[in-house]
């Protein structure tokens, strides 16, 4: 089975077997090797401006395949399947820049495509721990994080986290709850189905490049937990863990204010609840609730990491997350700066405490730790794990702090005495 893709003709040809499902037939065969590294250059070689639609089929066949069939699976990582998907990722480089004017309908193609390589990676893998050890060694931890910036909503630049050289605090006039409603904006995106995210509907909120960081980091998230295509309960949102429940296990601004170390009043406002009305303690709390309101369901379980190399990519696109804009351009009167900024500051340290969130199982914790988690934070990470009046500072101590309980090398010792000394 081969096809030549510069011919309309053999585009239409392939595209009736695809939906007649003859490809699916031939992949899941004895002998299907050959025709998978057939269908793999068709991938390749189908032009990402004019053929995304024929890219989409082809994805949509082999992940049909790759749920039925344990031979289609391997056939995959024999044909070089993953470099094949790498490939693709490598061709839409800047297809998700801000700088480029697109409809919501071009984006979210492509958006849509992203969504369904990734897919395919967790298919691929499931139940083959021969393509999951080729995935971690000789994809993820080398190129993917590097690939996933060419795409253009990441910053190609900024790989470590940098100081602030103003206070972000010191910028923004926000009350707490309206640093809440932002908060809630980047979760209601991470907690929404990838399907169903319109970045051009959150103009107004949210910078365009922010709304698609926390789209991939939704994308690695479900990659790193295995969650593709899983069984999903009624009036449930898919994710696994604490962000299967309700949004206010998202980072709180209590988190940032306790971060930077601020006043004793601002800490008691941002302790509110939005509401004006401050909390109440514990034995006031449980003599007004009622009786009816008592949750016996069982508690929700925390998520399990199943590729725990996707982990060490979200930390490496953390500093990423960036709109070319730092503390020092612009004044305090130059609100759309600021606010960018402002912003720009809220989505690391919401894409932080999903990390966070993944290393609160001690099972998590000893995976990381073999994974070298903690070598990854004092290289990326080490202005705000040294910084307790960072932004950054508590989820990315809390997650150094439980994985190094683990395992920590000499090499790390000595990177965190370094630390100290400076």
């Amino acid at each position: 089975m081969f096809f030549n893709l510069h011919s309309i003709d053999c585009k239409q040809v392939l595209i009736m077997i695809l939906y007649a499902g003859l490809v699916q037939q031939l992949l899941m065969s004895q002998g299907g090797e050959e025709d998978m590294s057939a269908l793999l250059v068709s991938l390749h070689g189908a032009d990402i401006e004019t053929d995304i639609e024929l890219k989409q089929d082809i994805l949509a066949a082999l992940l049909n395949t790759f749920r039925e069939s344990h031979r289609a699976r391997c056939n995959f990582r024999r044909a070089g399947g993953f470099l094949y998907l790498m490939s693709v990722l490598v061709s839409m480089e800047s297809f998700l820049s801000p700088t480029v004017s697109l409809e919501s309908g071009i984006l979210r193609e492509r958006m849509h495509l992203v969504q369904l390589i990734f897919t395919a990676f967790a298919l691929a893998m499931r139940f083959e721990p021969a393509n999951a050890k080729l995935f971690h060694q000789e994809i993820c931890l080398p190129s993917l994080a590097d690939t996933l910036r060419l795409l253009g909503c990441f910053s190609r630049d900024k790989q470590t986290i940098i100081p602030f050289s103003t206070n972000p605090l010191t910028l923004v006039r926000e009350t707490a709850a309206q640093t809440e409603d932002n908060i809630q904006l980047f979760h209601s995106i991470f907690t929404a189905s990838p399907a169903n995210v319109d970045p051009l509907s959150y103009q107004d909120k949210i910078p365009f490049p922010l709304v698609l960081c926390v789209f991939i980091f939704r994308l690695l998230y479900d990659l790193a937990t295995d969650n593709y295509e899983k069984t999903v309960p009624p009036g449930g949102s898919g994710l696994p863990g604490s962000f299967r429940s309700s949004p206010r296990k998202v980072p709180s601004p209590s988190v940032v204010e306790d971060a930077l170390n601020s006043s004793s009043t601002d800490s008691a406002n941002l302790l509110n609840t939005g509401s004006g009305t401050t909390n109440l303690s514990p034995c006031t709390s449980w003599n007004r609730r009622s009786i009816g309101s008592l949750n016996l369901s069982p508690p929700t379980p925390e998520p399990v990491i199943v590729h725990s190399s996707v982990v060490i990519v979200m930390i490496k696109l953390i500093p990423s997350i960036s709109l070319a804009i730092s503390a020092g351009e612009g004044d305090n009167e130059n609100g759309d700066t600021t606010r960018s900024f402002w912003m720009e500051c809220l989505c690391q340290l919401y894409c932080a405490e999903l990390v966070k969130s993944l290393v609160r199982n001690e099972r998590n914790q000893q995976l990381m730790a073999q994974t070298g988690l903690t070598e990854e934070i004092l290289e990326r990470c080490s202005i705000s794990l040294s910084d307790e009046s960072h932004l950054l500072h508590q989820p990315i101590h809390y997650a150094f702090e439980r994985v190094a309980t683990h395992y920590l090398c000499a090499r790390d010792l000595r990177y965190v005495y370094k630390i100290l000394i400076i």
